[in-house]
């Protein structure tokens, strides 16, 4: 007999009391995954928190799901509504599914779109009524931290002083290629909101996600369309399917989602919601960003870049349709059902919205991308930090390892080598994956299980895959292969060639030595060819440079970090003498050289979120902050290979054998061991951190995984 999951209530609020395990009611087959935990509950579906059984066999689940998913189950009593419109739950169900079925067709998958790994259906029953076959959908759970795990949530904690300029263009720029990856399936979203944006990662590196495709169109799916829209974020034609609810409304197009866009960054920016009423928003009233009360000071200072993000907000949130849409086909039908409902504001007062969401960004990122600059000069001068920033979980030097670290098999791989990884070759991304090279190789990387995939390398990029040292996050997403003499990006499905730095008098340019990119900054340094010292080029695409900075560090560089307050450089002269030096984003540059002409050879480096910094050499782990430097106590000997900050802002290091954790404050800190390989085991060559968790890699891609 196949089992009935029971409830009490219509939220579900305790069907995963007893960690059901999900069951196809018509096979009788298990799915695979059990729910744990109730998450909440929205308008049609409630979501649930749920484990993966490793040893079932599951058709319906992606070989690639993670250990732990989110399930989205639709809600009884949402099958009497619909059925008003004459659907089934099925066909919700269908209509997310085809389009998430799309993204997760993408190879590697995208950063900016929740994941999704497979469907099914559950019988479930209210109390003593007769139990009914619901679906469910399989989705990239986003843990909440203490920030929230909506756009929603962040953005309310920043009503104090408002988001300030570089994380706004971070997180627009995130929203705006989430919304184009769906346009570029062939998926019209239609319901984008800030609490249909979920927000992973730390404060200062956080990816947004774009979510909820319950009321989407897709391209090619013959579904009667589901009616919904949110008043303020939707655009005015959305309301006019009502009038028709079973023809499909030809006047709903890319550019509705770009109302919502621009609707949604308008909160992001205020805090505040755009239309103060009903009434504004249907007579096509759209306020301008200095009427917010807590607008970033940042974009106060910047007067003219603030009108020129407001105008194009304003224009892609216009009431008035793009040219050429009340020609398409049926388009006549609506418009005295919109002159009726909304007056005039559909067809005067403003300029015509965007049509797409490429020409959105045209007009709205690099006047975004221009406040953010002009805000780092301003705190880089009044010596504060640039950006938000995760606080530091300051660990007592007596506290005990909490924790043992978990080995990690190597993956099971689609190609015909085993993978063979080296320091500097693996990359994680907020979310579920990272990427690695295995020669010239590309692969997918779980952050927490044995599993991986094959990214397809066209042939040109081969050779510049088998010679990139670095691999590190791309500007604007995606992640970057560096090597001395080449930067190639991959996004989404594609490689892009990206630029060597370039002088404008073309004098000489030092081959590449050092890579930065976490997210917050992307660039590369750059030998000494006769400029006075190593060079720091910046990039915000990977094409365009800034002028360099001249990094007089008295030596050779070996690894940079980007923190609040500029840029931590480390290395060393003649690979002997270790070097360091603090380069402030107003450029003030703080030399460290004279208290380390005793100390070994610098590699790596990580900079804090209190404005200090670490780094390590064999035999040594040095703190720095701007007033000079100290050695740490630490039982690290081996050759460091990796270095990385975790979500509480707690540093760790790697060696090719043990793993280590910075504990205590300023006080007698120490370097505390949390995992050794085994004798004979692989060396280690990188760390990530997945939520709450810590994960170091070996040569063959398994190593240990922290389990929290």
């Amino acid at each position: 007999m196949i089992p009935v999951l029971r409830c009490t209530d219509l939220e579900l609020t305790d069907l995963a009391d007893d960690k059901p395990a999900l069951v196809d009611p018509e096979t009788g087959e298990p799915a695979g995954l059990s729910l744990v935990q109730w998450l909440g509950s929205g308008g049609m579906s409630a979501v649930f928190l749920a484990e993966r059984d490793e040893e079932t066999a599951a058709p319906g689940l992606s070989a690639l799901a993670p250990s732990r998913v989110a399930v989205k189950l639709v809600k009884p009593g949402t099958e009497q509504g619909l059925a008003q419109m004459g659907m089934t739950s099925r066909d919700l169900a269908q209509r997310e599914i085809e389009a998430l079925e799309r993204v997760k067709n993408l190879v590697p998958p995208s950063e900016f779109v929740i994941g999704y790994y497979g469907h099914g259906s559950a019988e479930v029953a209210l109390e003593d009524e007769p139990p009914l076959i619901l679906p469910w959908i399989a989705l990239e759970y986003v843990e909440a931290s203490s920030e929230g795990v909506t756009l929603t949530d962040r953005v309310s904690k920043a009503r104090e002083t408002g988001v300030d300029p570089v994380r706004a263009h971070r997180l627009a720029r995130g929203m705006i290629e989430g919304v184009r990856v769906l346009h570029g399936l062939g998926v019209l979203h239609r319901d984008l909101k800030p609490d249909n944006v979920f927000v992973a990662g730390p404060l200062d590196d956080e990816t947004p996600k774009i979510a909820d495709c319950g009321i989407a169109r897709v391209d090619g799916l013959a579904l009667a369309t589901v009616q919904g829209i949110t008043l303020g974020y939707g655009g005015p034609e959305q309301a006019l399917s009502s009038v028709a609810p079973s023809r499909r409304n030809p006047l709903v197009g890319p550019w509705t989602d770009v109302h919502a866009l621009a609707s949604t960054i308008w909160f992001l920016l205020t805090g505040e919601e755009w239309c103060r009423s009903m009434p504004a928003w249907y007579m096509g009233e759209r306020r301008s960003l200095r009427t917010a009360k807590k607008l970033h000071r940042g974009f106060l200072a910047a007067e003219e870049l603030l009108g020129a993000i407001d105008l194009a907000l304003r224009q892609g949130a216009s009431p008035v349709l793009p040219e050429g849409t009340w020609d398409l086909d049926g388009a006549t039908f609506y418009e005295t059902h919109a002159r009726k409902l909304l007056g005039g504001s559909m067809f005067e007062g403003s300029p015509p919205r965007f049509p797409s969401v490429d020409a959105f960004a045209e007009a709205l990122l690099p006047p975004l991308e221009a406040a953010a600059a002009r805000w780092i000069e301003i705190a880089a001068r009044e010596h504060q930090p640039m950006t938000s920033f995760r606080k530091t979980r300051i660990l007592p030097s007596e506290e005990e390892v909490f924790a043992a670290m978990d080995a990690l098999a190597p993956p099971r791989t689609t190609s015909e080598k085993p993978l063979l990884l080296e320091p500097g070759g693996v990359v994680f991304l907020p979310g579920p994956w990272g990427f690695a090279r295995s020669g010239s190789e590309l692969h997918g990387l779980s952050k927490k299980e044995p599993r991986t995939f094959s990214v397809d390398v066209p042939r040109p990029y081969r050779a510049q895959i088998a010679a990139s040292r670095w691999l590190v996050r791309g500007p604007g997403g995606g992640i970057a292969l560096v090597g001395p003499a080449h930067v190639l990006l991959q996004r989404g499905e594609s490689f892009v060639q990206g630029t060597l730095p370039r002088r404008a008098d073309e004098g000489p340019v030092g081959e590449i030595v050092a890579t930065l990119g976490d997210g917050r900054a992307f660039g590369v340094v750059t030998a000494d060819a006769g400029e006075g010292g190593p060079e720091l080029w910046l990039s915000n695409d990977g094409v365009r440079w800034a002028d360099p900075l001249l990094l007089p560090l008295g030596g050779e560089v070996s690894a940079i970090a980007s923190g609040p307050l500029g840029f931590f450089v480390a290395g060393s002269l003649r690979g002997k003498k270790a070097r360091a030096l603090w380069i402030g984003y107003d450029q003030e540059v703080r030399s460290s050289a004279a208290s380390l002409n005793d100390k070994p050879a610098l590699l790596l480096c990580v900079a804090g979120a209190e404005g200090e910094a670490w780094a390590a050499g064999v035999g040594v782990v040095m703190r720095f902050d701007r007033g000079g430097s100290a050695v740490e106590a630490s039982e690290a000997e081996g050759l460091p290979v990796a270095m990385g900050l975790d979500d509480e802002g707690v540093p760790w290091l790697v060696t090719e054998r043990e793993v280590f954790r910075r504990h205590g404050g300023g006080v007698s800190p120490v370097w505390k061991r949390y995992h050794t390989q085994r004798k004979g085991a692989p060396r280690l060559v990188a760390i990530g951190f997945p939520p709450g968790g810590v994960r170091v890699v070996d040569a063959v891609g398994g190593g240990a995984v922290l389990r929290t």
